[in-house]
């Protein structure tokens, strides 16, 4: 049994004994996403952690100038927002895993060359640029950079010729030229996850004929930023790409700036796993929607619907 599974065992048996309480599952409907426990609980699940050298949280208290990090034997580690500097020091040869909701910068990424999970949460960035440094992390499987925008309009420039396919968790790709013409997205073989991010109508319809390669794929945010106001027809003209090229196994589907005009229900009710459908922003430009025929949608959010009657 692999180890995710023995973890997710564990993790019910304790919600089973009112332990711990189920705060939301992910878009399967099965795997639990957030989770509360109580104080007493949390304090002496972090205290053995410690002890078994299983993760360390670090938030520098407000009377210290900075909190450093030594080269150490942990394999997990969470920084979590203060107005202190937190610094990671020295080798981390043992470290998979790595969160920072902060605004301090990384620096020298071969250091943490057998990270699996990378989440960097920063306030007010502008665009994230990957480094080469964080292309050569080959065991990497989960990728997010985000800032603090409520829209989540802030997404990753991807250096060409990214070879890991391990990578199965990937938010947010703003797609470009280069993107496109390297085949970036072929690449993520394993990919389960996704969001990505256009700029340019042009950009759209190749990404989308690639999407449906995807097998794994299960999860999708997509979104047509900035766009000017003279491509508003073309975006519009590119939605029925946007339906036809989605792969049968999504199960989550989230969709911002799409302009879509036809009603996207009778094309999505297709869709045998879909069980969550987000439209945000501009997504659907349409006056009604009719849904008839979905067996497993479960959940159905309509964000700044401005059009709608």
């Amino acid at each position: 049994m692999l180890m995710e599974n023995v973890g997710k065992f564990f993790l019910e048996e304790l919600i089973g004994r009112s332990l711990v309480q189920v705060a939301r599952r992910d878009y399967t409907g099965r795997n639990v996403k957030t989770c509360r426990i109580h104080d007493l609980l949390r304090d002496l699940c972090i205290e053995k952690a410690r002890e078994e050298k299983f993760l360390e949280i670090l938030q520098a208290p407000l009377t210290e100038c900075n909190v450093s990090l030594a080269e150490s034997m942990l394999r997990r580690i969470a920084i979590h927002p203060c107005k202190r500097d937190v610094c990671l020091k020295g080798e981390h040869p043992k470290l998979r895993s790595l969160t920072r909701i902060d605004n301090t910068p990384l620096v020298k990424m071969q250091i943490y060359k057998f990270l699996r999970v990378l989440n960097l949460v920063r306030q007010n960035v502008g665009e994230w640029h990957v480094s080469s440094e964080t292309v050569n992390l080959h065991h990497l499987r989960y990728l997010k950079l985000k800032g603090s925008k409520s829209r989540m309009n802030r997404a990753l420039h991807w250096q060409p010729r990214y070879c890991s396919k391990n990578i199965e968790t990937l938010k947010y790709i703003m797609v470009d030229k280069m993107f496109i013409e390297n085949n970036e997205l072929l690449r993520l073989a394993n990919i389960q996850c996704l969001g990505i991010e256009f700029k340019r109508s042009k950009g759209v319809k190749p990404i989308l004929m690639s999407l449906i390669e995807l097998h794994p794929l299960v999860s999708l945010y997509m979104e047509l930023v900035d766009i000017i106001q003279s491509e508003d027809k073309k975006a519009s003209s590119l939605s029925h790409y946007i339906l036809k090229f989605l792969p049968l196994s999504i199960v989550k589907l989230t969709l911002c700036g799409c302009r879509m005009k036809p009603d996207p229900m009778r094309v999505l009710e297709k869709l045998p796993r879909l069980r969550i459908f987000n439209l945000y922003f501009k997504a659907y430009m349409g006056s009604k929607m009719i849904c008839s025929n979905f067996f497993n949608l479960i959940l159905l959010k309509c964000a700044f619907y401005l059009n709608g009657r």
